[in-house]
């Protein structure tokens, strides 16, 4: 009887570890079916011998393919239509390449996102070119058309926004141009984070439960100091590189602003503050704008107008060339030494062969404030003697500093 219970127990553990290695294969098999479905869809626009551009004709929508790993990179999520959590315009937003902020002569502003606008509008022309295509999206109801421009390079993907051939019709202006906000999102089952170029570098951690905290948002290298700063809340470190990255699982994309970045604005959301992903991309401020406060004739209310500059950007061209990494250099250790890469290739960066000076601060002492005998008195507490002091130095001269 004990030998036929044994038996039987080891039949049943058996069929349940063959039912979840089905269960895993199966979802797996799914995923990688669902996806070459999804690419299926797609145009091959462009191929060199590390990377595969694909297009959508009918929604405008990208895709990049490593070819090291297979892995591919949408500009949009597959799944997008599917978000429990985001809604009205905010879900179209996930289906589009552009989010475009406008203004009337009047300081009347208004957002329109490329897939509402252009797509179902039927406001989209493609053209192909040497190594990539370009895209017009005409927004008819708003009165402009933005050509973008989809270049395959060696190791990136290079997205442009043609300045110089922006055209504007009727009464709004342009104020914002924000390029592939959703490009390679990573959902709420996605592991990974995204680097933000907050001082020396940040990483927020996908799905970190923190959707009740405002999303980041900087301009690269500071807020113009011409410009009021009405109210500042959250004190921010400056943004020194015009960087941006995300990792998802294994594989990850760093983003470089590689002209137009005194212009650029970084964004980057975690699910659940307006959809269920989390994304980071780039916005570029295509006129110089500024909110001024004015009061009414009885000197009791007050309203807010935006103003803006008469004349865009002066620059041709937006760049944003991505990179696409995998294996070990997916992380941010690999984005940093891929950043170094990029400035030695295309900015011209070289290495200074100068001798390294230490700059050292000692504190002697800090004021702090205790309570004596019920009485709160500013206390002096030492930290560095002079004694100490003398010895650190002599330490550091005598190791060769």
């Amino acid at each position: 009887m004990k030998m036929y219970l044994k038996f039987l127990s080891g039949i049943i553990i058996a069929f349940l570890v063959i039912q979840i290695v089905s269960v895993n294969v199966v979802g797996v098999n799914e995923a990688v079916y669902r996806e070459k479905t999804y690419i299926e869809e797609y145009e091959c626009i462009s191929e060199n011998d590390n990377l595969i551009l694909y297009a959508d004709t009918k929604t405008a929508r990208i895709a990049v393919q490593d070819k090291s790993n297979g892995n591919i990179w949408y500009s949009n999520p597959v799944d997008a239509e599917n978000d429990k959590i985001a809604a009205g315009a905010n879900k179209m937003v996930i289906l589009s390449q552009l989010l475009v902020e406008y203004s009337d002569n009047m300081g009347k502003s208004g957002i329109s996102n490329s897939h509402v606008s252009c797509v179902t509008k039927k406001g989209i022309e493609m053209e192909k070119k040497l190594n990539g295509i370009t895209i017009q999206y005409n927004f008819l109801r708003e009165g402009f058309s933005i050509p973008i421009e989809y270049t395959l390079c060696n190791d990136f993907l290079s997205v442009k926004i043609n300045t110089a051939q922006i055209v504007e019709r009727g009464e709004n202006r342009i104020i914002s141009i924000s390029l592939l906000p959703y490009f390679g999102a990573g959902g709420v089952e996605d592991k990974g984070y995204m680097l933000v170029p907050d001082g020396t570098g940040a990483l927020i951690n996908f799905n970190n439960d923190k959707e009740i905290y405002k999303a980041y948002k900087q301009p690269v290298y500071g807020f113009d100091s011409v410009i009021e700063l009405l109210q500042k809340k959250i004190k921010n470190e400056i943004v020194r590189m015009p960087v941006f990255g995300l990792k998802k699982w294994d594989n990850a994309i760093l983003g470089v602003v590689n002209h137009g970045e005194g212009i650029a604005v970084i964004n980057s959301f975690v699910s659940k503050m307006i959809s269920s992903y989390n994304n980071i991309y780039c916005e570029f401020m295509y006129r110089a704008s500024d909110t001024k406060t004015l009061m009414e004739k009885d000197w009791q209310n007050k309203r807010s107008v935006k103003m803006f500059s008469n004349n865009p950007t002066s620059l041709n061209y937006l760049e944003v060339q991505y990179y696409f990494l995998d294996g070990e250099n997916a992380d941010y250790n690999g984005m940093a030494r891929k950043y170094r890469e990029h400035l030695i290739k295309e900015k011209g960066l070289t290495k200074k062969h100068t001798k390294t000076s230490l700059y050292l601060d000692l504190y002697g002492a800090v004021k702090k404030r205790k309570s004596i005998l019920g009485l709160t008195f500013d206390v002096t507490i030492p930290l560095t003697a002079y004694k100490q002091a003398e010895e650190i130095v002599s330490k550091l001269k005598a190791s060769g500093v």
